[in-house]
């Protein structure tokens, strides 16, 4: 008897061991879980359309999408020079695909013309806003052109002046006059202004409320929050006019300590 409830017993021991194996492996983490797709593959090319192919970091399962052709992905910052360009014509050049073999034609600019020795009498200077330009015998085709020198621009590297402080409702204003000599890019022609704005700084309140007028038997009084930065004030309240033979206690006051009548 002992013998069949000492094996009945290893018997239902085991059942359970193998009962709770299988709930386990039922409830396999993988099976409850969002996706997180990683593209493995894209058949589409160039030209032609295919599919994208992405597999769970989690569970391994694959899903197929299609995908349009890719087009060409030109490598415009390298050209194969067919017919160089000079100063007086435009060159030819072809440029390839980075994904496939093909290539395609482009024009290279005609290079703007060299003038090493200018005319010293005919130099009309650039500024801030206009062009200038000089005159001379270009070092490539040896003709006499005039080349265009293109404007300045302003330059606003100097030190800034303060227009106005920011405020807790008003921008600051801060202004830099160019320092190119002769700029008349400003108003009625002089030297350009750039204008730098700061943001406001916005109220500072004080975290408790201050008495601005006692109250008396006659008249009521006042309380507000200040800011520390300027006169504005925020929650104004009322406080009732004194009551003879009343004690009267403000909370929150700063200014005065609290009445007793």
């Amino acid at each position: 008897m002992k013998t069949f409830k000492k094996s009945a017993t290893i018997l239902l021991t085991l059942l359970i061991v193998v009962l709770c194996i299988a709930v386990f492996a039922a409830c396999d983490p993988k099976d409850d879980h969002e996706h997180k797709w990683q593209e493995v593959e894209n058949t589409a090319t160039c030209t032609a359309a295919g599919e994208i192919v992405s597999k769970c970091e989690v569970c391994g399962e694959e899903k197929r999408e299609p995908s349009e052709a890719l087009g060409h992905d030109w490598d415009e910052e390298n050209i194969e020079i067919v017919t160089a360009s000079d100063c007086q014509k435009e060159g030819a050049g072809k440029v390839s695909c980075k994904r496939c073999p093909e290539k395609k034609d482009v024009v290279i600019p005609k290079l703007p013309h060299n003038i090493k020795r200018p005319v010293l009498s005919k130099i009309k200077p650039a500024t801030c806003t206009t062009p200038g330009s000089k005159e001379g015998e270009c070092d490539m085709c040896k003709q006499y052109v005039t080349v265009e020198i293109p404007a300045l621009g302003h330059d606003f590297s100097g030190t800034s002046v303060i227009v106005s402080e920011p405020s807790c409702e008003g921008k600051g204003i801060r202004e830099i006059t160019c320092k190119r000599k002769g700029c008349d890019g400003g108003e009625n022609g002089k030297p350009a202004v750039q204008v730098i704005e700061s943001p406001a700084l916005g109220h500072d309140w004080q975290t408790r409320a201050v008495v601005d007028k006692d109250p008396t038997f006659d008249e009521a009084g006042k309380r507000s929050v200040h800011c520390n930065r300027c006169e504005k004030t925020k929650d104004d309240e009322v406080l009732p006019k004194l009551v003879a033979g009343q004690k009267t206690t403000y909370k929150w006051r700063i200014s005065t300590a609290s009445l007793s009548i």
